[in-house]
């Protein structure tokens, strides 16, 4: 089970929320939804098939470049700081995993047929 995607995604749901009840921001409510939905559903493949990680690759590469940005613009921490860079971290990881398990596969191989 991919816990720290369900995790990442509940807090993206609640981010979206929070960003609505505080300032009204009904974008804040739609970005939340819509990508804490697509992380959801990225950490539930991953789940299934831990190769799979696709859907929560590109969910997670385009919410770090928009958070980035605002980072970048605005300078304040919360909340595009943050969430690019728990996002970029978590990204990090899902491709060293990946990577990973790729050059064993590949190691595998190459023992065995020698």
């Amino acid at each position: 089970m991919d816990w720290i995607g369900f995790g990442y995604a509940a807090a993206i749901f609640f981010g979206g929320f929070l960003g609505y009840k505080r300032r009204g921001s009904v974008m804040s409510l739609i970005a939340g939804f819509v990508f804490g939905g697509l992380s959801a559903l990225g950490a539930y493949n991953i789940s299934n098939d831990p190769k799979n990680i696709l859907v929560s690759l590109i969910a997670s590469g385009v919410l770090s470049v928009i958070m980035g940005m605002r980072y970048k613009k605005s300078g304040k921490l919360m909340p595009a700081g943050i969430i690019s860079g728990l996002r970029s971290e978590s990204l990090q990881n899902m491709t060293g995993e990946l990577l990973l398990k790729h050059q064993s596969a590949f190691e595998q191989q190459h023992i065995c047929k020698a």
